[in-house]
C-alpha cells in the first residue's frame, strides 16, 4: 500500500466547519482548549448540505446509467470527526474502526499521513498520523470510505471519517454503467473524491504549551515556547519574573528584567502550562 501525506491549505477555508476538540460532553479532550478545532473543508464537486457540530453531509452530482439517463440517483459524501483514549484504541484501529467497519470490504490504500496545525492563520507544524481507505466487495463496488487517525497529546486519538453515499456499483446492468453527470465513471469518481476528502482537513487553534526555554544575558531573558507536540506558540502571553511580554510568529520571547537572581518563565495556553526558571546576573 501507498504512504499518503495528507495536505491541506495552510490557513482553513471560509466554508470549513469546525469541530471542536474540546465541546461539550467530550470527556476525553476536556483538558484542551475551547478555541481549538478540527476544521473539515468542503471537497471539490461538492456544496455542504449539514452540519451538526460533529458530522456533516456534502451533496455532490447527479449519477445515471450509460444507456438509460433516466435511471439513476445522487452523490454524497456523509463526514465526522470524533475522539477517543490512547488507552481504548490506537490511531490505527480507529481508523479501521470508519473505514473498515465491514470485514467484507477491501483496504484500496493505507499509510502514514498528515495534516496541517494552523494557529492563527499560520502554519506552525503538522500532526502526524495514519489514514485509510477503503472499497465495497467486487471489482464493480462504487462505494468507499476514508479515515485519518491522529494522536494528539494528553493521550488523545481524534479521527476524521468520510463515507460516499449514492452509486455504490458501477455496473447498471442491461442499462450499461453509471457514471455522473460530466461522464465519469462512479467508481473512479467516488474514490477520487473520499481520497480528496482527507485533504480537507486542518487543526486550528492552540495545542497545551508543554515547554519554554530561557537564556539569560546580563538582563535579558529570551527563548522560545512549544506545545505537547512540539510546535512553536505565536502570540501568546509571557512572564519574565514580574515583566510581561508575548512570543513572536515563531514562538520566541525576549524580555529585560530589572534585578538580578533567579527570574521564573511561566506561559499558560491552550490548556497548558509550561514554567523554567533561569539565573540572572
Amino acid at each position: 500500500m501507498l504512504s499518503v501525506v495528507v495536505v491541506a491549505a495552510a490557513q482553513a477555508s471560509p466554508a470549513a466547519d469546525r469541530v471542536g476538540v474540546n465541546a461539550s460532553g467530550r470527556s476525553s479532550t476536556a483538558g484542551f482548549s475551547k478555541a481549538l478545532f478540527v476544521d473539515v473543508a468542503t471537497v471539490a464537486g461538492y456544496t455542504r448540505h449539514s452540519f451538526d457540530g460533529d458530522e456533516g453531509t456534502w451533496d455532490g452530482p447527479a449519477y445515471h446509467a450509460s444507456l438509460k439517463p433516466s435511471s439513476g440517483g445522487t452523490t454524497s459524501i456523509g463526514w465526522g470527526v470524533t475522539f477517543d483514549l490512547l488507552s481504548h484504541v490506537s490511531a490505527q484501529k480507529l481508523a479501521e474502526r470508519w473505514a473498515l467497519s465491514f470485514s467484507n470490504w477491501s483496504v484500496v490504500d493505507r499509510g502514514a499521513a498528515s495534516m496541517p496545525h494552523v494557529v492563527g492563520g499560520r502554519r506552525v507544524g503538522t500532526i502526524a498520523g495514519v489514514m485509510l481507505l477503503t472499497q465495497s466487495p467486487g471489482s464493480d463496488g462504487a462505494a468507499f470510505k476514508s479515515a485519518f487517525a491522529f494522536p494528539l497529546c494528553k493521550g488523545v486519538v481524534g479521527v476524521a471519517h468520510f463515507a460516499s453515499v449514492g452509486g455504490s456499483t458501477r455496473t447498471a446492468g442491461p442499462n450499461g454503467t453509471y457514471v455522473v453527470d460530466d461522464g465519469t465513471d462512479i467508481q473512479v469518481w467516488n474514490r477520487t473524491h473520499i481520497a480528496d476528502s482527507l485533504k480537507t482537513v486542518s487543526l486550528d487553534g492552540y495545542l497545551p504549551a508543554a515547554h519554554v526555554t530561557a537564556t539569560a544575558r546580563g538582563r535579558v531573558v529570551s527563548g522560545r515556547v512549544t506545545d505537547c507536540v512540539g510546535h512553536p506558540m505565536p502570540a501568546v502571553a509571557v512572564t519574565v519574573g514580574s515583566t510581561h511580554t508575548k512570543t513572536t510568529s515563531a514562538g520566541a520571547y525576549s524580555a529585560r528584567v530589572t534585578r538580578s537572581g533567579r527570574v521564573t518563565v511561566g506561559v499558560t495556553a491552550g490548556g497548558g502550562t509550561a514554567r523554567r526558571t533561569v539565573t540572572v546576573r
